[in-house]
């Protein structure tokens, strides 16, 4: 998995994103370590959610620094992931749902 992330850093360092997306390359990955997706790529299971991991690995460790709130939500057992309040510089800064 060091590999996605160092190339990913790599690319990145140009424009001065390296550290940023050495963490999302090395989290790209992570749910493909699973039990059941090694089951899968070795045609003993069915494909499971492998992506998930890695965007719930990011949100729990860069979240409050982004910005964005999580918490559980029991109802679905997933997660609700609702942005804060943006910084009032933040001209882009355009929820979907207003």
């Amino acid at each position: 998995m060091p590999e996605v992330g160092d190339r990913a850093g790599g690319y990145a360092d140009v424009f001065g994103m390296g550290a940023a997306a050495r963490a999302m390359g090395c989290l790209h990955d992570l749910g493909k370590a699973a039990p059941e997706f090694q089951l899968y790529i070795r045609g003993r299971g069915s494909s499971p959610d492998h992506s998930t991991a890695g965007a719930v690995a990011a949100l729990n460790a860069y979240g409050k620094r982004w910005g964005v709130n999580v918490w559980p939500a029991p109802s679905t057992g997933g997660l609700t992931i609702q942005p804060a309040r943006a910084p009032a510089s933040a001209w882009w800064w355009a929820p979907a749902w207003t």
